[in-house]
């Protein structure tokens, strides 16, 4: 069977000390991610089973993610377990969970990125089950990410004239917005947002985040990206990069103060 090459682009992954937090609460002994995997050629899937949340997968059978992006050749005398799965801004991340180890593997659906969470006192052993499983990722045959654009639009404005951030649900695109104005988070209680000078971030409305819903805010080179209830505004998903970077600290800063302070006008 025809497996996947391993791109050399690695990306440490890593939690903030802003309090945002990774959602699974487990003993982390090391969190990273791995490289992005690459596509393969048309083939027959055939007997291929659809996948359903919290689903255990047999050794030696074929899955496929709900949206198609990808297949699991489950090795033989292993399982997996689909246990969750996280929104960011590039996308769906789905997650799995090695009975054995207790170890996490997750692949973003349209880039392909591997991140892994190894648990437990024999990290050697339990990578060497994470490398088995990553070796069982392969894109379905024929599958086309959706295209992304970074186009600007026109932004309504509250009643004091201040725009407002669009609150699209699950969209497949964000926007860039330049600091040092002020916008209107759309939450069901407004909040105001002051942004701090020299920020550039992308905004990518409603995302879903365990179970509730929340804003997703990325810098605009990308270097780091959280997320925030969107009605408490409590951060709670992991930053990547460097969780010091000055920037994810005046932004997550200024998010947390927005909804702390007074409701702004609609």
């Amino acid at each position: 069977m025809r497996r996947l090459t391993r791109a050399s682009r690695r990306r440490t992954v890593v939690g903030s000390a802003l309090g945002v937090v990774v959602a699974v609460a487990v003993a982390v002994a090391a969190l990273w991610s791995t490289g992005v995997l690459a596509q393969v050629a048309s083939e027959n899937t055939a007997g291929v089973q659809d996948l359903q949340f919290g689903q255990t997968l047999e050794g030696g059978r074929t899955y496929r993610l709900p949206d198609g992006s990808w297949l699991i050749d489950v090795p033989d005398g292993m399982t997996l377990r689909y246990s969750f799965t996280s929104e960011s801004p590039t996308g769906t991340h789905h997650g799995f969970t090695d009975p054995e180890t207790g170890s996490l593997i997750g692949i973003g659906e349209h880039t392909g990125e591997i991140t892994r969470l190894v648990v437990g006192d024999n990290a050697t052993a339990a990578n060497a089950r994470l490398d088995r499983f990553e070796a069982s990722f392969r894109r379905a045959p024929g599958y086309a990410p959706p295209p992304r654009t970074s186009e600007q639009r026109t932004l309504e404005l509250n009643a004091d004239g201040i725009p407002i951030l669009p609150s699209l649900e699950g969209n497949s695109h964000g926007y860039v917005f330049e600091g040092g104005r002020s916008y209107v988070i759309p939450a069901q209680t407004p909040r105001l947002l002051e942004v701090p000078a020299g920020i550039s971030f992308t905004f990518w409305g409603t995302r879903n985040s365990g179970g509730g819903k929340s804003y997703l805010f990325e810098s605009a080179d990308k270097a780091w990206y959280f997320s925030a209830d969107r009605e408490t505004g409590r951060l709670h998903m992991s930053s990547f990069g460097n969780p010091d970077h000055p920037d994810l600290r005046r932004m997550a800063e200024a998010v947390t103060a927005a909804y702390a302070g007074p409701p702004a006008s609609r």
